[in-house]
C-alpha cells in the first residue's frame, strides 16, 4: 500500500470517529485546519512544538504496532494548531489540551512520505504559516485548509 492510502485511511477512519475532527471538508460547519510555525508559542509561553512531543511521546510507544521501522501518524497534523496537545487553553493557569486527535502506528516510511507530500501541498497551494488560527466564515486565514478523503484512484 503506497503512503498516500496509508495516510488517507488513517484520516478517513479519524473522520468517522464520533468524534468531530477539524479540517473535516465534508462536515457543516467546516473547522479548517491552520498551519503553524515551528516557533509558535502557547500562552503559557511554552513552544507548541514541546506541547505536541510530549503528547506523541506519551501515547505512541503505547498504541498497538510499535516497532522497529515504525513511527506515530498524527490527524490532525503535526504542524497545525489542531494538532495533539497544541489545540488548547488555559485553566488555572495551566495548559490544557483537548486531545481531539488521532494517532496510530504507521511504517516510518509511509510516514515520512506523507510528510513530505505535505510539505508539497503546502507550497503548492501557498498555505502559509501565520500566528493567526481564526477566521470568519468566507473570510479564512491564509494558512487554513480542509481535507476531503474520496475513494478511488487519486487523480494525477
Amino acid at each position: 500500500m503506497d503512503s498516500e492510502a496509508v495516510q488517507a485511511r488513517h484520516i478517513r477512519d479519524a473522520f468517522q470517529n464520533p468524534k468531530n475532527f477539524p479540517g473535516n471538508y465534508d462536515v457543516i460547519p467546516r473547522a479548517p485546519l491552520t498551519r503553524r510555525a515551528n516557533s509558535e508559542l502557547a500562552p503559557d509561553g511554552v513552544l507548541l512544538n514541546g506541547k505536541n512531543r510530549t503528547q506523541m511521546t506519551w501515547y505512541c510507544p503505547n498504541l498497538s504496532g510499535a516497532g522497529t521501522g515504525k513511527e506515530c501518524d498524527e490527524y490532525p497534523f503535526r504542524f497545525t494548531f489542531q494538532a495533539l496537545g497544541v489545540e488548547g487553553k488555559m485553566v488555572n493557569n495551566v495548559w490544557t489540551p483537548t486531545f481531539n486527535a488521532s494517532i496510530r502506528m504507521v511504517s516510518a516510511a509511509h510516514n515520512q512520505a506523507a510528510g513530505r507530500d505535505l510539505g508539497a501541498f503546502y507550497s503548492r497551494y501557498r498555505v502559509f504559516t501565520s500566528s493567526s488560527r481564526e477566521g470568519g466564515a468566507g473570510n479564512w486565514p491564509s494558512n487554513a485548509f480542509w481535507v476531503r478523503i474520496r475513494t478511488g484512484t487519486p487523480p494525477s
